[in-house]
């Protein structure tokens, strides 16, 4: 009985020294350090913007003729039987759905035009770089709704050398923010990143 007692007394006393280990810094200006969300990434809708290079699948209900791809070219077009060409970058499918439909009828080609319009997006991504758990490319989700907070937590969260300063760079623009002074910024005031983007979480080494 002793025996056990002991045991579990050194367990309890293992786990206090491993915890109050963990919290320590690189240097006066760390950051608290940002936990990961639960989970991945929210996987993308099915109906965000399209951008270029993404292939557009357009059925006309009733038509003999088969469903066809249509990839958005360089210019943001597709080529589309009847109306030549359509601009569909930055529009969701349901957009272009809509879209089709009306132009469809206010041309003469028909009197009440059903389309379906679905997409096959190409991957985007962010880069993280720094010192953040799992360093690499984050796949851009979200509807662009993603945040330099976002990306850092799905990158695994800082490390406990981070400093509190993280570089954003935006069509080869780059900005220094706080980490703290942005989880302190309220929601519409979030640092909004785009596909392509650098973050990178600086390092103390010190």
């Amino acid at each position: 009985m002793m025996k056990r007692i002991l045991s579990w007394c050194w367990v309890a006393l293992s786990v206090g020294l491993l915890t109050g280990c963990g919290g320590g810094g690189g240097g006066g200006d760390a950051a608290a350090p940002l936990v990961p969300p639960a989970g991945a990434p929210p996987e993308p809708t099915q109906d965000r913007p399209v951008a270029v290079d993404d292939v557009l699948v357009i059925t006309i209900v009733g038509e003999t003729t088969p469903t066809t791809e249509y990839p958005v070219s360089a210019a943001g077009y597709i080529q589309f039987p009847y109306l030549d060409l359509v601009k569909v970058e930055g529009l969701t499918p349901t957009q272009i759905k809509e879209l089709i439909e009306k132009r469809l009828k206010d041309e003469g080609y028909f009197v009440d035009p059903q389309v379906l319009v679905t997409a096959k997006y190409q991957e985007q991504y962010v880069h993280v770089l720094g010192a953040v758990a799992r360093p690499g490319a984050i796949p851009f989700r979200g509807e662009g709704k993603m945040d330099i907070l976002d990306v850092i937590s799905f990158a695994g969260g800082t490390t406990r050398l981070a400093k509190d300063k993280v570089e954003h760079t935006h069509n080869g623009v780059r900005k220094v923010y706080s980490i703290e002074e942005l989880k302190r910024r309220r929601p519409e005031d979030r640092v909004l990143v785009e596909p392509g983007d650098i973050i990178e979480v600086k390092e103390s080494f010190f």
